[in-house]
């Protein structure tokens, strides 16, 4: 019966044209970035002791934390971002691999009671910054400052940040 050998046929077609697709999916379906998604990587530390190590990842964690109480943005969670802790990797090979488009860095160098706090939120494709920011303080301000950078993200991305957010963000 000839028309089941059509139906095999295009069977037979469709599943070689859904093979190629699926292997070349890259090249035909390139995944959109979302303009308003972010990764932020593990801030670097530089105090002499080791101990601020833990001082370095709990900063990175309550700036993700805070910056994911904004409901316009994208952000990378924290799990994801520690293995590029130390890495060699471009900021454009990692915007790649997570699908972002802007990543935030920075560092921490606590000496006594003072910290200095140096924040870089960079667009990834350009490698351009789009903010940043050095706050030499008392160490019994680092709160005050966790929020101010959460907010001056959202504020250099334009992101519309509701008074509940910003009430949450201040918490």
């Amino acid at each position: 019966s000839s028309g089941s050998t059509n139906y095999t046929v295009i069977f037979l077609i469709l599943l070689v044209v859904g093979g190629v697709l699926f292997y070349f999916q890259d090249r035909f379906f390139k995944p959109t970035v979302n303009p308003k998604s972010i990764a932020v990587l593990p801030f670097d530390n530089f105090s002499p002791q080791l101990e601020d190590e833990f001082l370095s990842d709990g900063f990175t964690e309550v700036i993700i934390a805070n910056l994911a109480k904004v409901q316009d943005l994208m952000v990378i969670s924290r799990t994801s971002i520690m293995r590029y802790k130390d890495t060699d990797m471009s900021l454009k090979e990692i915007a790649k691999e997570l699908n972002v488009a802007n990543i935030l860095e920075g560092s921490i160098q606590k000496k006594g009671n003072k910290i200095r706090i140096v924040g870089q939120l960079i667009e990834a494709k350009t490698d351009y910054h789009l903010w940043t920011e050095t706050y030499d303080k008392d160490i019994i301000d680092i709160f005050e400052i966790q929020t101010s950078i959460a907010k001056e993200i959202a504020a250099s991305l334009k992101l519309t940040i509701t008074e509940s957010e910003k009430a949450i963000i201040e918490d």
